[in-house]
C-alpha cells in the first residue's frame, strides 16, 4: 500500500529495487484515502503473513492496527528514533533490506 498518486511510478520503484516479486497486490492510495482504510476496504483478506512495510509512524500504527507485521524503513521520512514509540516488528535502514529478512 502506497500514497503515491500513479501506479506507473509505483511499479517503476518497485522493479528499481527488485522487490516488485516480493508483492501479490499493490495498493494505491492516490492520496485520497489512509492506507487503513484502503486496505479495509479491498478485497484482500489478511493474516499473518502479510505484513505492512512504512517509512512513517502513521504507516507502523495503521499496520499494528490491522494485526500485521510491521517494518519500518529509515530511508524516507522518519528516523530510527522516531519509531520508538509506535514499535515496530522491525526497523530496516532501507526497503533493499527486505531481502535478508525472507
Amino acid at each position: 500500500v502506497t500514497n503515491r498518486q500513479t501506479c506507473e511510478s509505483t511499479l517503476k520503484q518497485l522493479h528499481k529495487f527488485e522487490i516488485i516479486n516480493f508483492f501479490e497486490d499493490i495498493f494505491i492510495t492516490e492520496q485520497k484515502m489512509s492506507k487503513k482504510e484502503l486496505i479495509s476496504t479491498s478485497s484482500i483478506i489478511l493474516d499473518s503473513s502479510n505484513m505492512l512495510i512504512g517509512d512513517t509512524c502513521n504507516d507502523i500504527e495503521d499496520g499494528k492496527k490491522l494485526n500485521l507485521k510491521t517494518i519500518a524503513v529509515t530511508s524516507g521520512f522518519s528516523k530510527k528514533k522516531a519509531f520508538n514509540c509506535v514499535n515496530p516488528d522491525f526497523i530496516e535502514k532501507n526497503i533493499s533490506c527486505l531481502q535478508k529478512l525472507f
